[in-house]
């Protein structure tokens, strides 16, 4: 025959633990927390909850340990999120950081009831689809500038924003074996095509006209057709230099180090504007804010620096 190990409501809460695998999710204080609730209950029923030393008790206290255990178990379920309510958030992410945001959700969902869907794009693009009412949760974008744009214009409170990330920038070509072979072709002008992301819509593609500018190599190559293919986001640009489409292309950091890629020129942080990359919290919720508050956490930091970003302090 089963026993109670154990005497009194610490019996009862030792045998809820048994009855019901739900149980294992509840930590001893939570238990002890639920005790309170049917303690009144379990004075008058006491004597029924001790150890099994009649056979003619052992009726009655299994009964009561059930009940128990049911009990237990619907607190837990009840004061624990996860279990009743799994949400699925719908996050809007510059093209620049769709890898590693990836990495960042399934890390996310390993350790939470909430699942991530991404959606990939420009940060303009993104932002013109928030402002015509997008059902977006959360906005990661490549600079500040529009999601303090957003926050202005839906009236959110400051604490919806966050710095995640500081970009960087590189030139890369695939036919070049070294940086200072890549920096030589884009200096010396000895290549077909130069890739970019599109300045008006991509902060990735502002800091490669700036770092041409800061060069003295931009009016020249502006007129000059065909020199420069411009992609909606970062993302094209990558692809056009990947598929041979152009010798060089201006990229995140986090791109070719995510393609194995070692052959790159990262343009020097003076010669464009610091990329501070922000997010927004649109629809403030249990799954958000989870979210939120795991990209700030230290083992969210390591992934960001490793996929090749720096961290801010701007906020």
């Amino acid at each position: 025959m089963p026993q109670v190990n154990g005497t009194g409501e610490d019996g009862c809460l030792a045998s809820c633990a048994r009855t019901s695998p739900l149980l294992g999710l509840c930590s001893p204080a939570k238990l002890a927390l639920y005790s309170q609730v049917y303690s009144e209950i379990f004075q008058r029923e006491r004597p029924v909850c001790l150890l099994y030393k009649k056979s003619a008790d052992a009726g009655r206290c299994r009964s009561w340990a059930l009940s128990c255990a049911f009990l237990c178990a619907f607190l837990c379920a009840l004061l624990r999120p996860g279990i009743i309510k799994a949400d699925t958030l719908t996050v809007a992410v510059a093209s620049n950081f769709a890898e590693t945001l990836q990495q960042l959700a399934a890390e996310f969902e390993r350790n939470s009831s909430h699942q991530v869907r991404l959606v990939r794009g420009s940060s303009g693009r993104h932002f013109a689809q928030i402002i015509n009412g997008a059902p977006f949760d959360l906005f990661l974008s490549a600079d500040a500038e529009r999601p303090r744009l957003l926050l202005e214009e839906l009236q959110l409170p400051v604490e919806r924003l966050h710095s995640y990330a500081m970009g960087k920038l590189v030139l890369w070509g695939t036919e070049f074996e070294s940086a200072a072979l890549t920096q030589r072709a884009l200096e010396s002008g000895k290549f077909n095509t130069l890739a970019m992301a599109n300045p008006r819509l991509a902060p990735y593609g502002q800091a490669a006209l700036e770092s041409l500018q800061a060069m003295g190599i931009w009016n020249a190559l502006e007129n000059q057709a065909g020199r420069v293919v411009r992609g909606e986001n970062v993302a094209q640009a990558f692809q056009f230099v990947a598929t041979g489409n152009a010798e060089l292309g201006f990229v995140a950091l986090s791109q070719v180090l995510s393609s194995g890629e070692r052959a790159y020129w990262l343009v020097p942080e003076q010669y464009y504007q610091p990329i501070v990359q922000q997010l927004i919290v649109l629809r403030e919720n249990d799954a958000s804010l989870a979210l939120m508050r795991f990209l700030e956490s230290d083992r969210a930091q390591e992934i960001i620096i490793h996929a090749g970003y720096g961290l801010s302090d701007i906020d």
